[in-house]
């Protein structure tokens, strides 16, 4: 019995190390966060030739979007509405890459029986942990009841200001009755970008946060688009325009202590997905050069904080 066991507890004991060493993030693994990609990061490019990135940077999970093109020849989209044949060469195609497809977003849920179904089966045919979404308020009575009958979580997203969710108090509120299944995807970027402190907001939505989208931005084009809302003589920009206009930045690089920021997480004890969402105006060569550095600054954080 005590051979049986040590042969088992080396079998387990090499499986944990060749999946470590296997991870460009391992000291990140080890703690329980996995960083993986928001599908957005590469809308340019097809659904296939984002996985042939994704293995090329060794990141093993995906955030799939409802706009991306399936392929250079195929023109189908990545979104709930694909046939079951659409659907099973997405999977196909996944674990064929070595990747692991987590969650789907942002997809409005509406107070839509039928429509809203739609997108939960197919949620459980994509095996998701959760979809990402950003529904109107009367429809979250449904949402819980569908999460609850397919197992699949609903995270709610902020896109930064003036949009809908811009305040991650209003999250909050929407949240206040309803079942753990519905939580919140923290878009770090979106609130740096709304010129919140991001590890107050964090600390806020202490036990709400299902997973992040997670990234910083050129501070300095902030400032300036933020400027705007408080001056009558200029036109408030728009969401879109917060978006484009405040370009992402490389991990460490940008106006916030991101290591203040994870330090906060990692004191929740959150476990979970980490996606890059990020540099979605480069062309997809600069996007991978920028993306290599935030899993070095991300897995270097990790072990600092596991030690």
């Amino acid at each position: 019995m005590k051979r049986c066991f040590s042969f088992a507890l080396l079998v387990v004991l090499s499986f944990t190390s060749s999946s470590y060493a296997e991870s460009k993030t391992p000291h990140a693994e080890a703690i329980g966060w996995k960083l993986g990609l928001q599908a957005f990061s590469f809308y340019r490019i097809s659904y296939l030739e984002t996985l042939d990135a994704m293995k090329e940077l060794g990141i093993q999970y995906i955030e799939i979007i409802p706009f991306q093109r399936f392929s250079k020849d195929e023109a189908f989209m990545t979104k709930y509405t694909m046939t079951t044949e659409q659907r099973q060469a997405v999977l196909d195609a996944a674990e064929k890459a070595g990747v692991t497809i987590v969650s789907y977003g942002v997809e409005e849920i509406p107070n839509n029986e039928a429509t809203a179904r739609k997108i939960f089966e197919f949620g459980k045919a994509m095996k998701l942990e959760r979809i990402v979404s950003e529904p109107p308020e009367d429809a979250y009575s449904l949402i819980d009841t569908l999460c609850a009958e397919y197992d699949i979580d609903v995270a709610i997203h902020n896109h930064p200001r003036p949009s809908e969710y811009w305040n991650p108090e209003t999250v909050l509120s929407r949240l206040e009755g309803r079942s753990n299944r519905i939580g919140v995807c923290a878009d770090t970027s979106h609130w740096v970008r709304s010129g919140f402190d991001v590890v107050e907001k964090l600390k806020l939505l202490e036990g709400r946060i299902k997973c992040f989208h997670f990234g910083d931005v050129d501070g300095h084009a902030r400032d300036l688009l933020l400027a705007k809302f408080d001056d009558p003589e200029q036109k408030a920009p728009s969401m879109i325009e917060m978006v484009r206009g405040i370009p992402n930045v490389v991990y460490g690089e940008g106006p916030s202590n991101m290591n203040a920021w994870l330090k906060e997480i990692h004191r929740q004890k959150f476990k979970g997905l980490f996606c890059i969402e990020a540099f979605f105006e480069r062309d997809a060569e600069e996007a991978k050069k920028m993306i290599v550095p935030c899993m070095d600054f991300f897995d270097a954080a990790a072990k600092e904080l596991s030690k």
